[in-house]
């Protein structure tokens, strides 16, 4: 099987014996190669100081993986390591996918340009990728639920203050 890819695969069978022959049989069958495909990594701001780190693993292999998990390192913008850690070990189902998270607490680092290199490790193997991302300044915009919120507050205020001395007068 070393000159086919991983993938799909038909095959047609059939017998034939003194003349006889069997019915034609199809089969589907798939060819395997123990390699973990990283796609859709993605790293999201919550707040000012945590980042989700969430990626999907998809593996073209007819036996399930165990133990499967990430190492993930973070580097300034002049290479400096800054912080690394671990990811909880996930398994894989045959031909399946699994997506990994994990959350960083990142409150002790400036705003800036920051790459962090995953190694994603499974069976002495090692799929590394590098993906950039930027810790922005934190934003201290008012969204227009809270300023609403507030206008209610002060309204409710004004109206109860109006209504009692309204009541005094009587």
């Amino acid at each position: 099987t070393k000159k086919y890819t991983a993938g799909s695969y038909a095959a047609m069978v059939y017998g034939k014996y003194n003349a006889i022959t069997t019915p034609e049989r199809t089969f589907e069958f798939r060819i395997g190669q123990l390699s973990l495909d990283v796609v859709n990594f993605t790293v999201t701001s919550y707040g000012s100081n945590v980042r989700k780190f969430l990626f999907n693993l998809v593996i073209a292999w007819n036996s399930p993986l165990d133990e499967i998990h990430a190492e993930i390192s973070i580097y300034n913008n002049k290479n400096e390591p800054v912080d690394s850690f671990k990811t909880p070990s996930v398994s894989l189902a045959p031909w399946g996918k699994v997506t990994i998270s994990y959350f960083w607490d990142a409150k002790d680092l400036p705003p800036g340009d920051y790459t962090a290199e995953v190694h994603v490790l499974y069976q002495d193997n090692d799929e590394m990728l590098t993906i950039p991302f930027t810790i922005e300044e934190p934003s201290y915009d008012f969204n227009a639920t809270f300023l609403i919120v507030i206008l209610v507050v002060i309204f409710l205020f004004i109206d109860y203050f109006w209504l009692s001395k309204r009541g005094k007068k009587k």
